[in-house]
């Protein structure tokens, strides 16, 4: 990110392999105001909303993420439960600010949103 750049504070990159889910969540942030954008992004985004598929990922996941957008990141997951804790505290250090467990609602979905731009 640029030093002149700032993001977006409504642009959101969805980084979700299941085209159905990428599609709502795509829905759902339209509705509730925010901006999608697409790589390549044209600056830096507010939020990276990012599918792990093994809790054993989601630290190389998240180092590669920060690096190329240099955003807070909130994951999600359906394989992650028990150690959403531990997952969680883990990836800090690269821009993780929350870990959403599938499935989740609509409401608890744009309340992670929120939760993780009030962080950032």
């Amino acid at each position: 990110m640029s030093i002149h750049q700032s993001p977006d504070v409504r642009s959101v990159v969805i980084l979700e392999r299941d085209d159905l889910i990428r599609a709502l969540l795509e829905r759902w942030l339209g509705d509730a105001g925010y901006r999608i954008v697409q790589d390549p992004v044209p600056g830096p985004p507010a939020l990276v909303v990012a599918d792990v598929a093994h809790p054993r990922q989601a630290e190389s996941v998240a180092r590669d993420l920060a690096g190329r957008y240099g955003a807070p990141l909130l994951l999600t997951s359906g394989r992650i439960r028990a150690e959403v804790g531990l997952i969680h505290e883990s990836v800090r250090q690269f821009g993780v600010r929350r870990v959403l467990p599938k499935p989740f609602t609509r409401d608890e979905f744009l309340l992670a949103v929120e939760e993780t731009l009030k962080v950032a």
